[in-house]
């Protein structure tokens, strides 16, 4: 483990927004877990709507504006990879920094401003900039004749700090934009990589420079926005699988205690070689235990399918791993502390419970 490493995902997250906050950054409060815009499933980014606002609308004074928050984000098409994968969850924690100033005033200077914060708050929870790679793709084609690209100079990344073996630019199209939605704000992401266990790379992070507005049709140019949104956003469980070179984000002691009360259940060679059962189990509960304990009825209502889909994962790893249905229910009030600790205020209510419990026993 890294030397004055935090020790847990809460540490980690607090120690970055202590350090946020030092630098000029307004946090802002946690956003819930649905949207309007996403009106199929749950929020997938943290500060999401205040980053839709900064771009449309530009700084409330005029002046820059610094801000920062985190929250639970959902990706419903990272639950197939925690199964099978060493790093994916499909609820994780992920704290968002940005500055929002005037579009017209931004250029090379503001990149290499919030690359060095970004570089800054991972400094502070032990992991060394010096050990990270930065992934440069080529600018969206519908702003390829915006001057946003020539920004992410060679002489901008070294003068944030950065080392050109660091940077590795992608010339092809295959790693343009990866979310393009109508009203959304567009530019460059740059994904940030650090080590694992085992020596392996894993993305981290992420940032981002957007002051653009993809329009209505999609086909079309993209429209200047009034504001920037030129900041990081940080993945914190990964952060912490870096922080103490874990080979597994299960490993985290977030979730460990679930991990190990499931193969207690098991038997310890089951779960070992059926380990992709424990985790895909692990993740949905997980996963439904926080979204029901933030959502309301409605909200839930709404997005039924996201959650049926987890129910049904859940249900199926339980039985691979030799698990009777009718013992289902009792394995979800056993696993559910466990996986959501003190993060979650009511998981020990009934409700939340019977909810988890309904879409696990579901035919």
């Amino acid at each position: 483990m890294l030397r004055d490493a935090p020790q847990t995902c809460a540490m980690i997250e607090s120690r970055i927004l202590a350090q946020l906050r030092e630098s000029g950054y307004e946090r802002l409060p946690e956003e819930p877990m649905v949207s309007s815009r996403f009106a199929d499933t749950f929020v997938p980014s943290a500060c999401h709507d205040p980053i839709v606002a900064a771009v449309t609308r530009g700084p409330c004074t005029g002046a820059s504006e610094r801000l920062c928050g985190s929250s639970y984000v959902f990706r419903h098409i990272d639950t197939a990879a925690a199964s099978a994968g060493t790093h994916h969850l499909t609820v994780f924690r992920m704290l968002v920094f940005f500055v929002n100033a005037p579009a017209l005033s931004a250029g090379p200077e503001l990149c290499a401003e919030v690359t060095r914060e970004f570089m800054g708050a991972l400094r502070v929870v032990g992991i060394e900039p010096s050990t990270l790679r930065v992934l440069v793709p080529r600018l969206p084609t519908r702003l390829r004749e915006a001057p946003d690209a020539e920004w992410l100079s060679d002489d901008m990344w070294l003068s944030s700090g950065l080392e050109r073996r660091q940077v590795v630019r992608v010339h092809g199209d295959i790693r343009e934009a990866s979310d393009v939605r109508s009203g959304e704000p567009a530019g460059v992401r740059c994904e940030v990589f650090a080590k694992a266990g085992g020596n392996r790379w894993i993305e981290i992070g992420t940032l981002a420079f957007e002051r653009w507005l993809n329009d209505l049709n999609l086909s079309s140019p993209c429209s200047l926005g009034a504001g920037t949104a030129f900041g990081g956003a940080i993945g914190i469980e990964r952060a912490a699988m870096c922080c103490s070179r874990r080979d597994s984000i299960f490993d985290l002691p977030e979730l460990r205690g679930g991990v190990l009360s499931l193969s207690n259940r098991t038997g310890s060679d089951v779960a070992e070689l059926c380990r992709s059962d424990v985790q895909a189990a692990i993740d949905a509960l997980r996963a439904l235990a926080i979204v029901l304990d933030r959502t309301t009825a409605t909200a839930v209502a709404r997005r039924g399918k996201r959650l049926e889909r987890l129910g049904r994962i859940a249900q199926r790893a339980l039985c691979s791993l030799g698990i009777e249905r009718r013992c289902h229910r009792d394995i979800v009030r056993e696993l559910v502390p466990y996986l959501v600790g003190d993060s979650v205020g009511k998981t020990q209510s009934d409700r939340v419970l019977e909810d988890i419990q309904r879409f696990v026993m579901r035919d």
